[in-house]
């Protein structure tokens, strides 16, 4: 008797793709391992908890 299964979705679309127009800036993005990404003007990002927050329900 099967008490679980996997079930995997895999959707494809075709969508059209627009340029978006040169702003001539860029930005550096910082992935490390306390926090998820920093970006270069210093803002910070936490770490998101998707499975913690599964694993409370």
């Amino acid at each position: 008797m099967i008490d679980h299964f996997h079930l995997l979705q895999s959707f494809c679309t075709r969508t059209e793709v627009k340029e978006l127009p040169k702003t001539g800036s860029s930005v550096g993005i910082d992935m490390g391992l306390k926090d998820f990404a920093i970006l270069a003007n210093g803002t910070t990002y936490k770490k998101p908890k998707f499975f913690r927050t599964l694993e409370k329900n």
